[in-house]
């Protein structure tokens, strides 16, 4: 990439400041010593939260490692565009982490609280459905041993995760007075026992590539109908595939825009998935894609009830737990909690 030049100026800038929670993304400008045609003129560098307790949290529950490794051992081969590779280093022990990689300058960056147009939102779901088809039941899953297993919330801890939405959803629900729809309380004071089983079940087959914060901000959309450049894969992981749908619809659409579309996106997604596996029937899809709404709204509980958890991210926060309410309440989730 560099053959002869050498930097000789480097300039910083925060990117994304008011949703850049668990990280510190910024832009590198870069001033060489010689023209080089193919050095990059900017690059984005991702290190770790600043806040001790955040990295301390964040690093522990291997988000930093995975999307460290995701660019090292799935992206060279990855079928869905993703920004370049240029360097990457950690050392967990002492919590740092470093990502140097590709600055996204083309296209239309999505917008989660302003939420999707439907032409968004389909070009997204293509890309989506495959992202989960090339990786659905791929024994590639098994063989990476960082990946973890669930969706999102891996498996192997079902039983603190659990414990941190019980203690978690009283505070959650004190702090969202006023916005959180009341009939939504039900549920969620119901969903504690089942969390368990919930989490556990997203681990199981038929698994795939789960993004786990497949969110439009995470999205560049270009202008000429080519396939997005998708970014941010700290959540990644190896479980059903719902959960990444269940995530984009529930809470990046307006719900009066996912009400009038919701089974048309079902079916595009699920058109691609039952194409090369015509055992996975709509109606298994379909509790995976409420299942995934369920795991959604405990992970926002989760979030919202942390001491950790930013002001500057309530709006994010309170957008997201509204629609994913909305969307569990015209499907009757509750009566899979039965």
């Amino acid at each position: 990439m560099i053959d002869g030049a050498t930097v000789v100026e480097a300039s910083v800038a925060a990117i994304g400041a008011d949703q850049a929670f668990a990280g510190q993304p910024l832009r590198v400008s870069l001033r060489y010593d010689s023209d080089e045609p193919d050095a990059p003129a900017t690059l984005v560098a991702k290190l770790p939260a600043t806040a001790l307790p955040m990295r301390r949290a964040l690093s522990g529950l291997g988000w930093y490692e995975t999307e460290i490794r995701f660019y090292e051992e799935i992206a060279p081969n990855f079928g869905t565009r993703t920004p370049r590779r240029y360097f990457t280093a950690m050392a967990p022990d002492e919590l740092n982490y470093v990502l140097l990689m590709e600055d996204i300058t083309s296209g239309t960056v999505g917008n989660q609280i302003a939420g999707a147009s439907l032409d968004q939102a389909q070009v997204a779901i293509d890309e989506l459905a495959r992202i989960h088809a090339a990786w659905w039941n791929d024994r590639r899953l098994d063989d990476l041993g960082w990946l973890r297993r669930g969706a999102v919330r891996s498996i192997e801890r079902a039983d603190f995760w659990a414990g941190f939405y019980e203690r978690n959803w009283p505070v959650a629900q004190e702090l969202m007075a006023g916005i959180l729809p009341p009939e939504i309380v039900p549920l969620a004071e119901r969903l504690g026992p089942y969390y368990v089983d919930l989490v556990g079940d997203a681990g199981d087959s038929p698994r795939t590539l789960v993004h786990g914060d497949f969110r439009l901000d995470n999205i560049f959309f270009t202008a000429d109908g080519t396939p997005p450049t998708i970014i941010d894969w700290q959540l990644t992981t190896a479980g059903r595939g719902g959960y990444d749908l269940a995530y984009f619809l529930g809470t990046n659409l307006t719900p009066e825009l996912r009400q009038a579309h919701e089974d048309e996106l079902l079916h595009r997604y699920h058109d691609t998935i039952a194409a090369i596996d015509a055992k996975y029937s709509y109606d298994v899809f379909r509790n995976d894609y409420i299942t995934g709404l369920l795991l959604v709204f405990g992970f926002w509980i989760q979030t919202a009830g942390a001491s950790t958890y930013p002001e500057a991210g309530y709006p994010l926060r309170d957008s997201a737990l509204t629609r994913v309410s909305q969307a569990l309440l015209d499907l009757d989730a509750i009566s899979l909690l039965d």
